[in-house]
């Protein structure tokens, strides 16, 4: 799905029940503790600061849901690809990594590679522990602002409909 739109993002234009939701999401994650965002962003770090962030993703992904079906990342295949594919977008200053800590402890991410305006959503995790504060949504409204205050207005949010991602745009196209 590919979101984009001349008011992509803005909160402002976006329903009610979409901000009462993040505001939820804030307050539930402020009550819990001290929450901290930081992005890797395109051509920011070196190799070692790419591999701790990729650790880093990878313990996260280890404790969510997807580790019941076999694609979490701390398995060896998409591992392998995982790490592989960060180094040669870092080279190439595309990758954009994402994570959401809670007292210091990472519980959501999210990897991306960034190039022309286009940001193309390549993977999100977040601890299933911690599935009640809606650590996933919290990052995705404000890597959104972020993103958007960069100038970006187009993501690429991978194949298939996921009905909350049309939320935060006017208008959206299959890919």
């Amino acid at each position: 799905l590919a979101l984009g739109g001349d008011q992509f993002g803005e909160r402002s234009s976006r329903s009610r029940r979409l901000k009462k939701a993040i505001n939820l999401a804030t307050n539930r994650l402020s009550k819990a503790g001290r929450i901290e965002l930081h992005w890797l962003e395109p051509g920011q770090g070196d190799a070692a600061e790419v591999d701790r962030q990729i650790d880093r993703i990878t313990a996260i992904s280890g404790q969510s849901w997807k580790t019941r079906t076999g694609n979490s990342l701390d398995n060896a295949g998409p591992q392998a690809f995982l790490r592989r594919l960060s180094q040669h977008a870092h080279r190439r200053r595309w990758l954009s990594i994402w994570t959401l800590t809670l007292n210091e402890l990472p519980i959501a991410m999210e990897l991306q590679l960034i190039d022309e305006g286009c940001v193309f959503a390549l993977r999100s995790d977040f601890d299933a522990a911690h599935d009640a504060l809606s650590p996933g949504s919290y990052l995705g409204r404000y890597m959104l602002a972020k993103l958007l205050d960069r100038g970006l207005r187009r993501c690429l949010m991978g194949p298939g409909e996921n009905l909350s991602q049309y939320r935060w745009a006017d208008k959206a196209e299959p890919c």
